[in-house]
């Protein structure tokens, strides 16, 4: 594993987390968990059980640097050691009071915490075996996923959210394009913003299915534009993932966001650059506001995942050259301090490095 890979796996797998914290309302949040596993937690308990263990990596990552046991005995000198069930339970009671707006926003500070300490550490530091006596086995990278991207699963059954009155009827004709389906819902009077199990509104379906005119059709019927589903995703952020110009144009159109990130905190153009969606790219340069330096969690702009995760073609060349002449600073780098250049010169990308020579005496 990379460093690279263990942050884009704790993003990932953080996602229904995150989202559950923003589209859940405050009752729902105190409401009991399904499953006899999680008898007496409430969704709140769940997210406060989870920011504790967003907090435990950073301090393990300090405790590592300065040879200090995080999390020594009980009283410093012979106590009883660090337990996981006492400190589970010493959790739940110490929380189980608090309002859910400040539990989700516990849980959503200390998930940017666990994240910028990963990105602070070297890759040497993560992946390196750790020989400390609260270090079993392992590396910090280990210790992390253990805490994050392994522990998440867990949980994310516990904070399904599809209410037991959606009205779903819309989600199976929006998906399969149906557009004469979807209008004779929308005069039945179908809610249009209704969520299904994976958090998706019926625009969202459509979306993700290339379907233009049905999605239209639901935002002339009042859908919300930019409603995330249950990877954090709008509309638009899917559209830009999938390269679908059109869709991006109409929703463009009808005030979504181009600033809104998905899970791994970038822009829907950064995406589009990645996966060489050529017209998506060059839409979201022209007809939107978005912002092409825009750095997400990774640490990558659109012209760094340009250049570090294409294959270096044509494609990618005319790419890298609509986003330099748009703007964009080729001498931003990674997380590493390696610039697009440097990463283009490394793949063999020389057509690529010429554009950001070219760029950087410009």
């Amino acid at each position: 594993m990379t460093k690279d890979e263990l942050l884009t796996e704790i993003l990932d797998i953080h996602a229904p987390i995150a989202a559950a914290g923003l589209l859940l309302p405050a009752a729902a949040l105190s409401e009991p968990v399904p499953g006899a596993d999680m008898e007496g937690w409430t969704r709140k308990d769940i997210l406060a059980h989870g920011a504790w263990w967003n907090e435990r990596s950073p301090r393990m990552i300090a405790g590592v640097r300065t040879n200090i046991d995080p999390y020594p005995s009980a009283d410093g000198a012979g106590g009883d050691p660090w337990n996981l069930d006492t400190q589970n339970a010493d959790t739940l009671a110490a929380h189980r009071d608090r309002a859910a707006a400040d539990v989700v926003a516990w849980e959503a500070a200390s998930f940017r915490a666990l994240v910028a300490a990963v990105a602070d550490a070297t890759p040497a530091e993560l992946l390196t075996p750790v020989y400390r006596a609260w270090i079993v086995d392992g590396s910090l990278a280990d210790v992390i996923a253990e805490d994050s991207y392994t522990h998440y699963p867990e949980h994310v059954p516990h904070l399904g959210w599809t209410a037991p009155e959606a009205d779903l009827r819309l989600h199976t004709p929006a998906a399969a394009g149906d557009a004469e389906a979807v209008r004779a819902l929308l005069a039945a009077g179908a809610r249009v913003d209704d969520r299904d199990a994976a958090g998706q509104t019926p625009l969202m379906v459509a979306v993700r299915g290339g379907h233009a005119a049905v999605a239209q059709m639901l935002l002339a019927g009042g859908a919300e534009v930019d409603a995330r589903d249950g990877r954090l995703d709008t509309p638009f952020l899917a559209a830009g993932r999938d390269g679908n110009a059109p869709l991006l144009e109409l929703l463009a159109a009808v005030g979504a966001n181009p600033a809104l990130t998905n899970r791994y905190g970038g822009t829907a153009l950064i995406p589009a650059c990645e996966r060489g969606h050529l017209d998506a790219v060059r839409v979201l340069l022209t007809r939107t506001a978005v912002d092409m330096n825009h750095v997400n969690l990774l640490g990558w702009t659109g012209l760094m995942e340009a250049v570090i995760l294409g294959d270096g073609g044509p494609v990618q060349q005319e790419i890298v050259g609509l986003l330099l002449a748009h703007g964009a600073d080729p001498s931003i780098a990674d997380l590493e301090g390696i610039t697009a250049l440097e990463h283009a010169q490394r793949l063999g990308y020389t057509a690529i490095a010429a554009l950001l020579e070219g760029a950087a005496r410009t």
